[in-house]
C-alpha cells in the first residue's frame, strides 16, 4: 500500500475516533457546524423495535435505525448495486458473568436516504434519494428493517471493505414470521429481574464509508429489554445510545475487572477480545473469554491458551452463534484440544471449508474453563479463518500465570485422576508409567502426580490401584426427570440417571430444576403444571418454567385480527403485554403529533344483539381501567384484510372518561345494528405502551 494511502487511512481512523467521542458526549446542540470527518462517515443510532411472533422455540423481532453522515463528501446508497449500505442487528445476554450473543439477523440492504436534517451534530446539506447528504440522516423503522425480501446474507459481504455482489443469494425472497429476522431462542429471554440483562447492537458497513478509512465508528449498542413468557416476547428500548462503541465493550463499562483488548491489521478490521477471571471458590478460577469479531475479514478459527505443565483445567466450555434461515454456515461447535501444557478450540481453514464455523465480521464466540492455576497479565493466540493475513495474533490480556511453580497450586479434587477423564482406570495407570520417577524441579509438576509430592513413585501407583475404578470429579447439581434435583459427584452420575448437568461447582440451591409452568388458552382458562411442548400442541400459549396460574392472568383477546375471539357484554379482564403490533396505523387517531398508532394490539370480534349505542370503555368512571395509555378502535365488519374504520380513541375524545379530555383511559360510544359485525382493537397509544385492564363492552 503506498504510505500516502496509508497515512490517509491513519488520520481517518484518528478521526473517527475523535468523532465518536464528541458523539458519545452529546456534543448535539450546533447543527449549523460543519461535518468534522474527512469523506463520507456513516454512524448510527437506534430508532424502534418490532417483534413477530415465534415458530418453535424461536422468537424474531427487528430493530429500526438511524443513519448519520458525519463526513464531509455525499454516501452512496443506490438501491440497485452494490453502492449502498448493508444494516446489522444483533442481541447480547450477559447473565452470570459471561456475556454471549444470543440474537442474529440476515443484513439489511439500504434502498434510498431520506437526507433529514437535525439529527447529525452538524449542518444538512440534502442530496438526492441514491445519496445521503453532508450532515443528513436517514432512518429505517423497525418493519423496513425486518422486510423479509430487502434482507441477504453477512455472509456475502466483506465486512472491513464492504463489498458484496448485487443481488446478493436469496434476494426477494420471503417465508415464515422468522425468517431472515433477527432470532433468538425462547430459552434466551427472560423477563427482568431474572439476573441477565440484553445489550442490543447496530451496525452500518458501507463500501464508500471504507474507501476512506471511516468504517470503524459504524457499531453502536444499547440496553434492551424484553416481557413476555413462553412463545410471547416483545422487545423495547431500554438505555442510551453508546455511538461508534461495539457492544463488547459494554462488558468492560459494567465491568471494570472486564480486561478489553483490540487487535487491527494493515488492511483488515477489528477483533476485540475481552476477559473476565473470578475465582469462584479458594483456588479455583473461572476464566470467561468473549470474543467480538468487528469487521475483520480474516475472521478467527483457532484460539490457544497456554498452562503451566502440571496445572489442572476442567469445565471446558464454548459458545457460538447459529446462522439460519438456510444461509448455509457451518454450525458446527468447534473442536477441543486439551494438552498437558495448553488448550485449544477450533474449525476448519477457509481453504477447508469456505463455510466454516469461524468467528465472521459482526459475531461473538465464547470460550472458557475451570482451572486451579491463578491469573496473570498474559496472552492467547488467535489464527485467522482466511489466508493472506499473518499466521497468528498474540493478544495481550488475562492469561493462567505461566510462572508459578504448580505443585504448589491447589490440588485436584480427584488426583487419582490424573487424565481428568472422570474416572480411574487403566489410562491413568499408563500415564503412570510414562512419567515414572520425575519429580516437579518448580517450574512444573509432573501431571501424573496422584499423592501431591510433585513426583512420580510406587506411591502414586498404589494410589491409583487403591481408587481403581472409581468415578470423581467436582460436585455438581443434576436436575433429575422428575424436575427434582440432586448434588452429585460429576457429571457421569446425572448422567447415569439421565438428569440434566448444570455444570461443576454448581448446587440445588442455586439452579432450577422446574420445567413445568402455566399454560393459557384463548377462552382466558389456565392449565397448571405443564410443558412448553404439552402447551404448545394443546394450542396454548406457555409461561415459562416455574410460572403459576395463582400468579399470572390469562388474558382474553387475540393477538391477530384473524384470530379475534366473540366477545359479550360485561366488564373483562385483559391483558396486552405479550401482545405484538399487527394492525394499521390511522391518522385519523393521532394525538400529541404521533402517527395514530396502536401499538401491542389485541382483537376481539362483537355481534350486538340489537340496535344500539355501544360504549367500548377502559375508564374508571365508568367500571373500566387500565395501568397503562390505552388506544381503542372499532371497525365496521369483520373482514382483516379490507378494515373500515368506525371509531377511534387515545385519551382526547369528546366521550372521553366523566366527559374530559386527557388521562391514559380511552372511552368509544358508537351506534351499532343487531346481527352486523363489529373488530374492537385495544392497544397502547404507541408500540412499546401495554399491560392490564378492565374493559367495559356495554350495549344500550
Amino acid at each position: 500500500m503506498p504510505k500516502i494511502q496509508k497515512f490517509k487511512l491513519f488520520l481517518s481512523a484518528c478521526i473517527a475516533i475523535i468523532t465518536t467521542a464528541m458523539v458519545t458526549a452529546g456534543a448535539n446542540d450546533d447543527s449549523s457546524r460543519d461535518c468534522y470527518s474527512i469523506g463520507p462517515d456513516l454512524v448510527c443510532t437506534f430508532w424502534d423495535t418490532h417483534d413477530y411472533g415465534s415458530v418453535g422455540d424461536i422468537s424474531a423481532f427487528s430493530i429500526g435505525t438511524d443513519a448519520c453522515n458525519i463526513g464531509d463528501e455525499i454516501l452512496n446508497w443506490e438501491a440497485d448495486n452494490e453502492n449502498h449500505p448493508v444494516i446489522s442487528t444483533s442481541v447480547y445476554r450477559l447473565k452470570d458473568n459471561r456475556f454471549e450473543q444470543v440474537g442474529l439477523a440476515w443484513l439489511k440492504h439500504g434502498f434510498g436516504a431520506a437526507n433529514t436534517p437535525g439529527r447529525c451534530d452538524c449542518e444538512c446539506i440534502p442530496d438526492d434519494y441514491q445519496h445521503l447528504g453532508v450532515g443528513c440522516a436517514d432512518a429505517y423503522g423497525a418493519t423496513t428493517n425486518g422486510y423479509q425480501p430487502t434482507l441477504a446474507p453477512r455472509s456475502d459481504v466483506d465486512g472491513f471493505t464492504g463489498h458484496f455482489v448485487f443481488p446478493p443469494d436469496n434476494w426477494g425472497s420471503s417465508g415464515d414470521v422468522i425468517f431472515k429476522r433477527l432470532q433468538i431462542h425462547n430459552e434466551d429471554l427472560e423477563t427482568d429481574g431474572s439476573g441477565s440483562t440484553y445489550f442490543g447492537e447496530i451496525q452500518y458497513v458501507s463500501a464508500h464509508d471504507s474507501l476512506y478509512g471511516n468504517q470503524f465508528n459504524n457499531s453502536t449498542w444499547q440496553p434492551i429489554s424484553f416481557t413476555g413468557a413462553g412463545t410471547n416476547w416483545s422487545l423495547a428500548l431500554s438505555g442510551e445510545d453508546h455511538i461508534g462503541d461495539p457492544v463488547l465493550r459494554a462488558w468492560g463499562e459494567l465491568n471494570p475487572t472486564v480486561r478489553i483488548t483490540e487487535s487491527s491489521l494493515p488492511s483488515d478490521g477489528t477483533i476485540i477480545t475481552a476477559s473476565l477471571v473470578t475465582e469462584i471458590t479458594t483456588g479455583w478460577y473461572q476464566y470467561e473469554y468473549a470474543i467480538q469479531n468487528v469487521n475483520a475479514q480474516r475472521g478467527v478459527r483457532k484460539v490457544e491458551i497456554n498452562i503451566p505443565l502440571g496445572g489442572f483445567i476442567f469445565d471446558i466450555g464454548f459458545h457460538d452463534i447459529t446462522y439460519h434461515s438456510d444461509e448455509g454456515i457451518d454450525d458446527a461447535d468447534w473442536e477441543i484440544a486439551h494438552e498437558q501444557s495448553s488448550l485449544g478450540w477450533s474449525t476448519e481453514t477457509y481453504k477447508e471449508n469456505p463455510l466454516g464455523n469461524a468467528i465472521r465480521w459482526g459475531t461473538t464466540y465464547n470460550f472458557r474453563f475451570i482451572s486451579n492455576v491463578p491469573p496473570a497479565n498474559g496472552s492467547i493466540m488467535l489464527r485467522p479463518f482466511r489466508s493472506g493475513f499473518i499466521n497468528n495474533e498474540i493478544i495481550a490480556t488475562r492469561a493462567p500465570n505461566l510462572l508459578v511453580d504448580p505443585c504448589s497450586l491447589t490440588p485436584s479434587p480427584c488426583p487419582t485422576d490424573v487424565t481428568n477423564d472422570g474416572i480411574i482406570n487403566i489410562s491413568d495407570l499408563l500415564m503412570m508409567f510414562d512419567w515414572w520417577g520425575d519429580c516437579g524441579d518448580g517450574t512444573y509438576r509432573p501431571p501424573a502426580d496422584a499423592t501431591g509430592d510433585c513426583c512420580v513413585n510406587i506411591n502414586d501407583m498404589l494410589a491409583v490401584i487403591s481408587d481403581w475404578g472409581q468415578s470423581c470429579g467436582f460436585g455438581g447439581a443434576c436436575c433429575l426427570p422428575d424436575d427434582s434435583c440432586a448434588n452429585v459427584a460429576n457429571e457421569q452420575d446425572c448422567n447415569v440417571v439421565n438428569g440434566s448437568w448444570n455444570g461443576i461447582l454448581t448446587t440445588c440451591n442455586s439452579v432450577s430444576c422446574n420445567t413445568f409452568g402455566a399454560c393459557c388458552f384463548s377462552d382466558s382458562s389456565c392449565q397448571p403444571d405443564t410443558t412448553s411442548e404439552e402447551c404448545s400442541n394443546s394450542g396454548g400459549i406457555w409461561n415459562g418454567s416455574g410460572s403459576s396460574c395463582f400468579e399470572i392472568i390469562c388474558s382474553f383477546g387475540a393477538d391477530n385480527c384473524e384470530d379475534a375471539p366473540f366477545i359479550e357484554d360485561g366488564l373483562h379482564s385483559v391483558d396486552t403485554t405479550y401482545a405484538t403490533t399487527d394492525g394499521p396505523n390511522h391518522a385519523e387517531c393521532a394525538t400529541g403529533g404521533d402517527n395514530g398508532q396502536t401499538g401491542n394490539d389485541i382483537w376481539f370480534h362483537y355481534v350486538p344483539v340489537s340496535n344500539g349505542q355501544l360504549t367500548v370503555s377502559t375508564c374508571e368512571q365508568v367500571g373500566g381501567s387500565a395501568n397503562f395509555d390505552t388506544d381503542l378502535v372499532i371497525y365496521d365488519g369483520a373482514d382483516c384484510e379490507s378494515l373500515v374504520l368506525l371509531d377511534c380513541d387515545d385519551d382526547n375524545s369528546e366521550y372521553a372518561c366523566g366527559g374530559e379530555k386527557g388521562g391514559w383511559h380511552s372511552n368509544l360510544v358508537v351506534p351499532v345494528t343487531q346481527g352486523s359485525s363489529y373488530l374492537i382493537r385495544l392497544g397502547g397509544w404507541q408500540e412499546g405502551n401495554y399491560g392490564s385492564a378492565e374493559l367495559l363492552i356495554d350495549l344500550k
